[in-house]
């Protein structure tokens, strides 16, 4: 996934596979064993991520150098129907914070429209969203609605 704010081109083993546009997602499908994988920014930031990949399941978040995402859980704001006597959804919980390359799997997606239109009953949405890394250590509260923008009601133990 790209920064919000410019391109990102990566590179696996040496090759170059693909530019990003800012705050697009690709996922790049890896043989098992080590591979190198480079990220560039336009601005020529670049980082450097050493992968080992265990099976065909394995599946990891690699960020460029400088970029900071927030890991919300949707689940209840995009699928469940429920709202409050002012017709708010619950807000989505902020349930992780990364600097660095973290394990994901298929119940993270990347934008708003990348959301599955319906999910089974025991699904859990977690949307990936960039945020300055300066960012990362205010309440959740700030980081959700404050930055992220998101309108809701606070379900109780909501945190």
């Amino acid at each position: 996934m790209a920064p919000d704010f410019e391109d990102a081109t990566v590179s696996v083993d040496g090759q170059e596979l693909a530019t990003l546009s800012p705050g697009q997602h690709r996922t790049i499908d890896l043989a098992q064993g080590a591979h190198t994988v480079t990220l560039t920014t336009a601005s020529g930031a670049t980082v450097t991520h050493e992968l080992d990949v265990s099976s065909g399941f394995w599946q990891q978040f690699t960020p460029v150098e400088g970029q900071c995402v927030a890991v919300v859980e949707a689940t209840d704001y995009f699928y469940t129907g429920e709202e409050n006597a002012a017709g708010l959804s619950p807000l989505p919980t902020l349930e992780e914070r990364h600097r660095g390359p973290f394990d994901v799997s298929s119940s993270y997606y990347y934008s708003v429209d990348a959301l599955p239109s319906t999910i089974n009953e025991d699904t859990t949405v977690r949307l990936v969203q960039n945020i300055p890394c300066e960012m990362m250590e205010l309440s959740s509260k700030e980081i959700v609605v404050g930055y992220l923008g998101w309108e809701g009601y606070e379900p109780e133990g909501w945190f």
